[in-house]
């Protein structure tokens, strides 16, 4: 299927940093894979770019080194759930893990916040199935789709994500239409901003689930519906 004219996006997880943490960044891809990033990462351009397309922010469990059930985060949840607002976190053990991410953790957040609003970020990779059972007992917990599909280019598929090794069916996107949101993680893409949506319009679903995959469902979460 391909997307009707006019078709509208929302693009939940993205980042803008300042340009020096921007380098540092792109220099620890360029040192541990085999990305090739070439999006501008001025902060300029990518808020011109993004203006055209999201509006949000994201919490990443790997880079900032913390637990996610550490005492000291606790009140920020707290805080969350009184303003109705709602946190996308990077907490799969994927692509690169360490001591601070993976599933269990954040799953006693949700024991302890279980009506919270949170996007889990790529799928919940490795841990995918797991987040996908946790959503079952969470009515606010969604997963967004970066990097878990793309790329579909031959010229990108040799490239390791290692984000998308995981089996999402169509199955699977069905029974939680309700509760996945489209990501692309711009600018940090090692392969065409389009290929993430492409590899979504590809599963042939209903017009109607990639109108909430797409849009609808991040267009509540933020309060645009």
């Amino acid at each position: 299927m391909q997307a009707p004219e006019g078709f509208r996006y929302i693009d939940i997880h993205t980042h803008l940093h300042p340009e020096r943490l921007s380098r540092a960044i792109r220099k620890w891809f360029a040192e541990r894979s085999d990305w090739k990033l070439e999006y501008p990462t001025e902060p300029e351009l990518v808020a011109a770019f993004l203006r055209d397309h999201f509006k949000g922010f994201k919490f990443h469990i790997n880079v900032q080194r913390f637990f996610p059930d550490d005492p000291r985060v606790l009140p920020v949840y707290e805080r969350l759930l009184a303003l109705d607002r709602f946190l996308l976190i990077h907490v799969g053990s994927a692509p690169w893990p360490n001591a601070f991410d993976g599933f269990p953790r954040f799953a006693r957040v949700m024991d302890m916040f279980p009506r919270l609003k949170v996007v889990v970020a790529h799928m919940g990779s490795f841990e995918t199935r797991q987040f996908m059972q946790l959503m079952e007992r969470c009515p606010n917990l969604y997963l967004d789709t970066t990097m878990a599909f793309a790329p579909v280019r031959p010229e990108h598929r040799a490239i390791d994500t290692r984000l998308n090794r995981i089996s999402v069916t169509n199955d699977d996107l069905l029974r939680w239409q309700d509760r996945i949101v489209f990501g692309s993680d711009f600018p940090n893409l090692p392969y065409a901003y389009e290929e993430e949506r492409e590899a979504l319009w590809l599963r042939d679903l209903p017009l109607p689930v990639y109108r909430k995959i797409f849009h609808d469902n991040a267009a509540a979460l933020l309060g645009l519906a």
